[in-house]
């Protein structure tokens, strides 16, 4: 009876796996390959195979198969049949549960209203964002509008919570760092560039924009990162190539909107910095509307505003914003910054020389900003008469020569134009007089090259480069160490010969590049080296007039040798160079003169003169650090308007020699290669020569 049970049991329940894997495998595969189809999206498809209603499906189908297949030969075992038939049953019964709550999904998925609120669950994170905006795609391209808002909602809701606001903790005055977004913004991005570019007529991702609305989010507390410009740019870039005017009109609107909101009235530096960026990129996409001749573009933007009075916080609007526009511009384009801008133009080919080509491209398109100061004469502006004012020239000779240049460039594009009867092209510009266009650049270039002729002729000194070198001098003076004997036992001798000298030293200073008017660092004056140099010099003319006992030529490899020859000891004569000589390691006083050729004296050690110094008695100099004897008339050099500053550095040196001394040996060594070395003929060494 219990086989005949377990029998009958285990067949129907076989029966049932198989059906189930007859009819509801099959299916289900149908669905997942539906899902793709209705969707046209992997990444819903592969949702679904992530569900933890199917991955526990095909577990239960493999237990299932398992027990079925190993059953059979497990029923001989009378006390395991029930077990191993009912282990069965429980797994079939769960399977055919798992079956059903599958079949409620597979339903939900082919509802896309009610796959949006599944996959949401109630939270919006890196996890189901990219398949929400699938779903959003999906809704565009059936023309459901409430699932295309639902959806987009989200999309919104993820971006705007990147932002990290907190109304609850913020004040007012809060800013926030700029936004950086997570790779699923720029896919988000990345997706939208293709509906941007094509479309049937139909679609809302097509014409719509209100992803700007997100990102340039008026409410939010922080900043617009180089990123988020990036990614407009890059959307810009399609719905102007591909003439997307409707897009393009709604992202001009939302933009405007946020320059009135947020940069008409700064006070803060962090933000007046935001509003440069963002009008440099606006004017940088102007320049794009140029390059693909969008003039009906340009002719609606020109004039576009949501102020009265006007306010175009898009576009420069005075000459003034537009000469500090084109620097920013030039700085930017003369520059490796350019290329972290990302100003690319999407029918170029791209290359080195990209920066020249669309930094030309601006200036003609601030050109024709230019033009259009004539027609803001007869709007409600702020103040007219500072639509053509003229600008200060720039501090730097090489800036003025510059926007010489540009100026130039710039009437040039006028005359363009003119030429392609630019007042035709946009008629919202009101025809102007050439004439009075050229006059402006012209003032404005003549004034440029006046003040660079101004400032080389007459160049003032910067207080900062000023206070830089007196500090070089003072320090040289307050450190000064020189490498001559002063306090020597000659002190103690009555006879004594002074040799009293001033040492003056002076540099030729070119005043412009001490003005603010030339841009470049300053190294050490090389007046504090010509300085030492002539002490030691004075000091080497005294030991040239003494008394020489002998004279020697030898090349560098003879030193040694000669020294060895001459019988040179350390203990009783001394050796003081000309300068650095490295086969002679360690001189008595080595000098650094500056003076060729090389050579050393020798003499004895109690006759080594020794020196002390006094203060020069002139009226323009002045004493550089009270107790110091080097005096400097660089106090009068901040007042200097000349071109040219003689930099003076005196002192007055004695060198207190005995009055009878042996002499000196000299010996002056050949710096030329030698063909051959003549062999040293030594007549005496030293002894023998200063004894007698």
């Amino acid at each position: 009876m219990i086989f005949d049970f377990t029998n009958y049991t285990f067949s129907g329940l076989l029966s049932i796996l198989a059906s189930l894997y007859g009819v509801g495998y099959p299916l289900i595969m149908q669905s997942i390959g539906r899902i793709y189809t209705q969707y046209d999206s992997t990444l819903l498809a592969n949702r679904f195979t992530k569900e933890t209603i199917y991955r526990v499906f095909q577990v239960l189908l493999i237990l299932n198969l398992l027990f079925a297949v190993s059953t059979p030969f497990l029923l001989h075992a009378e006390w395991w049949n029930i077990g191993f038939v009912t282990i069965q049953a429980i797994l079939l019964v769960l399977l055919m549960g798992f079956t059903f709550l599958l079949f409620q999904l597979m339903i939900k998925y082919e509802n896309a209203g009610e796959l949006l609120r599944h996959i949401e669950g109630g939270q919006i994170d890196k996890s189901n964002i990219m398949d929400i905006f699938d779903l959003a795609i999906y809704a565009d391209s059936k023309n459901n509008h409430q699932l295309y808002i639902d959806a987009m909602s989200s999309v919104f809701s993820y971006i705007t919570v990147q932002q990290g606001d907190d109304n609850k903790k913020q004040n007012d005055n809060d800013i926030l760092p700029p936004v950086e977004y997570d790779k699923h913004v720029w896919e988000i991005i990345q997706k939208l560039k293709g509906f941007i570019r094509e479309d049937d007529g139909h679609h809302l991702l097509h014409r719509n924009n209100d992803i700007v609305s997100a990102l340039y989010n008026q409410v939010s507390k922080s900043r617009i990162s180089l990123q988020t410009h990036q990614m407009m740019w890059f959307l810009l870039n399609e719905a102007i190539t591909y003439n997307n005017y409707s897009w393009f009109k709604q992202y001009w609107q939302f933009a405007e909107s946020y320059s009135s909101l947020r940069y008409r009235f700064v006070a803060n530096e962090i933000l007046w910095q935001d509003k440069k960026e963002f009008m440099l990129r606006h004017v940088m996409i102007g320049t794009l509307l140029l390059h693909n001749e969008r003039y009906k573009w340009l002719n609606d933007i020109f004039l576009y505003t949501h102020s009265e009075p006007e306010y175009y916080g898009l576009i420069p609007s005075t000459f003034i914003e537009i000469v500090e526009m084109l620097e920013n511009i030039d700085s930017i384009c003369t520059s490796p910054a350019f290329q972290q801008q990302n100003f690319y133009f999407a029918d170029e080919m791209g290359g080195v020389n990209d920066e020249k080509f669309i930094f030309r491209k601006a200036i003609k398109y601030l050109s024709l900003l230019v033009i259009r100061l004539w027609t803001l004469q007869h709007r409600n502006f702020d103040d007219t008469d500072s639509l053509s004012q003229i600008p200060f020239s720039p501090i730097l000779i090489e800036d003025d020569e510059r926007m010489a240049t540009l100026m130039e460039m710039m009437k040039d594009d006028v005359e363009e134009f003119y030429s392609k009867e630019i007042f035709q092209l946009i008629p919202r510009l009101l025809p102007v007089d050439k004439a009075d266009i050229l006059s402006l650049l012209s003032d404005y270039r003549d004034q440029c090259l006046n003040t660079k002729e101004t400032h080389q002729n007459h160049p003032d000194v910067d207080c900062e480069k000023f206070s830089k070198l007196k500090e070089e001098i003072m320090s040289f003076v307050n450190n000064f160490n020189i490498a001559l004997p002063q306090n020597n036992i000659m002190a103690e001798v009555d006879n004594l010969i002074i040799k009293e000298d001033v040492v003056e030293t002076k540099e030729r200073l070119e005043t412009l590049y001490y003005s603010p008017y030339k841009n470049i660092g300053l190294c050490e004056p090389p007046l504090l080296t010509n300085f030492m140099f002539e002490l030691y010099r004075v000091y080497l003319r005294v030991l040239d007039s003494m008394r020489k006992l002998a004279s020697y030529k030898i090349n560098r490899s003879q030193i040694q040798g000669f020294l060895e020859k001459i019988e040179y000891n350390d203990l009783n004569y001394a050796i003081i160079t000309t300068d650095n000589i490295y086969e002679i390691e360690n001189p008595y006083i080595g000098l650094c003169a500056g003076i060729r050729p090389f050579g050393f004296f020798i003499m004895k050690k109690e006759d080594i003169p020794y020196v002390s110094f006094g203060e020069v008695q002139k009226d323009d100099l002045k004493i550089t650090i009270a107790g110091s004897s080097i005096r400097s008339n660089i106090d009068s050099f901040i007042d200097c308007h000349e071109a040219y500053f003689n930099l003076v550095m005196a002192t007055k040196m004695f060198v207190h020699i005995k009055e009878k001394t042996d002499g000196v040996v000299y010996v002056s060594i050949n710096e030329e290669y030698p063909r051959q070395e003549n062999p040293i003929t030594i007549n005496a060494t030293l002894a023998d020569l200063f004894d007698n």
